[in-house]
């Protein structure tokens, strides 16, 4: 059974919530989570590295960087 469920929280500037789902660990060992965000109009799933100012999604063949963002955090169901 699962316990737990998953919600997109706000963010901004690099930084993520607590609880935050982490994607994968970068080359230089710090966490990388998942994020989402409005790139001209339409919502995007991203990444947020630990220690930048931005979150970065992928638009138009670019990577597009933005300060403002939502984060995947997991919470623990009641029992």
């Amino acid at each position: 059974m699962n316990c737990f469920s998953y919600k997109w929280s706000p963010a901004e500037d690099g930084n993520v919530p607590k609880n935050s789902v982490v994607a994968a660990v970068a080359g230089d060992g710090e966490p990388v989570y998942i994020a989402r965000a409005e790139v001209e109009g339409e919502k995007v799933v991203g990444k947020v590295h630990s220690g930048h100012t931005n979150a970065y999604f992928p638009y138009g063949g670019r990577e597009v960087p933005i300060e403002n963002y939502e984060v995947l955090v997991w919470m623990k169901k009641p029992e």
